[in-house]
Parts: C-alpha cells; structure tokens; sequence
C-alpha cells in the first residue's frame, strides 16, 4: 500500500511539472508547436496609431478629389484596403495568430501585384516612378517580415512583440511611400 501511494504522488508530481510546462511554453513561446493557445496579443502604441489613421486620412482626402480616370485610380482603393487593417488602425490590443498571419500575408501580395502591374501598364513622370519602386520594395520587405513573423516557433513574447511594432512602422513607411507616388503620379510629365 505504501507503494502505491509513493506512485500516485510520483504520477501527480509529473503531471504537474508537465502542466506547469506546457502553461509555461505558451506564455513565453506562444507561436511554439507546444504552445496550447498559438496568438499573441499585439497592444499597439496609440500615439503611433492615431498618427498613422492621420495619414491615411489625410490621403484618402487627397485621392477623392477630382480623379483622372485612369488605371492608378481604379487600384487605389484596392490598394488602400491593404492600410485599412484592423490591427493597423486599432487601439485597442488585437489577437493574432497564424491564420491572420496568412491573410496578411495575402492582402501585401495582392498589393504588391497590383502595383507592378501598374509599372509596366502605366506610364509616370520620373518622380513618381522612383516611388512607385520604393513602394513595391516596401512590400517586399513586408511579405518578408510577415514570413519571418510565420517562421517564429521559438521566438519569445517580447521578440514577438517587437517583430509585430517593427512591421507596423513598416506599414506605416510604406503608406508614406505610397502616398508619395500616388501624388507624383497625378502630376503631369
């Protein structure tokens, strides 16, 4: 008897040591594969946030103006869909996970797509041009980051977390990248 109840202290001891594992995996590892709930809670910086919804209003005032109609044009709200994300233009803390990671990914690429077919259907002054590239150069290196974020098993909350503000700072330079050619592209040559 005396035996039996060493083993079930011993079988305790190790399922506790095991809970207190996983729990522990998921909150400082949270995109792990032993993670048991694989998000992370992205708490956006507000000053950071109220200025970007600033610039996205300030250019969406710019483009409703009288618009040409032309190609440009017709993308850019497509394009501008890709600015317009909830966890870009929130406040409040956003969950993400791999699944929003994906469509993220997603949303750039299409982006991306579009403004190369722009490159080569249209023709822009030389200013604009220059923003153009910068802007589809800028998507490159968010599908990168987005695709790092995707890789990141064993990466900590904080690493995540920086990796989440790095990227929307990147968002946001690329909106500035975007407004930019946008401007020069309704410029005549």
């Amino acid at each position: 008897m005396v035996f039996k109840g060493k083993r079930k202290k011993l079988y305790t001891l190790f399922a506790a040591v095991f809970v207190l594992t996983l729990l522990g995996v998921t909150f400082l590892f949270p995109y792990s594969s032993l993670s048991l709930n694989r998000t992370v809670t992205y708490d956006p910086d507000n000053r950071m946030v109220k200025e970007y919804l600033q610039s996205l209003t300030d250019f969406k005032d710019q483009y409703k103006t009288k618009e040409p109609d032309d190609a440009t044009a017709h993308r850019n709200p497509y394009i501008l869909q890709l600015f317009e994300l909830k966890w870009l233009t929130s406040k409040e803390p956003v969950q993400m996970d791999h699944q929003d990671l994906d469509i993220l990914l997603l949303e750039v690429k299409t982006a991306r797509q579009s403004l190369m077919e722009l490159a080569f259907q249209e023709s822009y002054p030389v200013h604009a041009k220059i923003y153009l590239k910068n802007t589809i150069e800028g998507c490159l290196e968010l599908e990168e980051r987005i695709e790092d974020l995707q890789d990141s098993k064993f990466r900590s909350r904080a690493t995540l977390d920086r990796q989440y503000r790095n990227l929307h700072v990147s968002f946001i330079n690329n909106l500035g990248r975007y407004s930019s050619f946008y401007k020069e592209s309704r410029k005549k040559e």
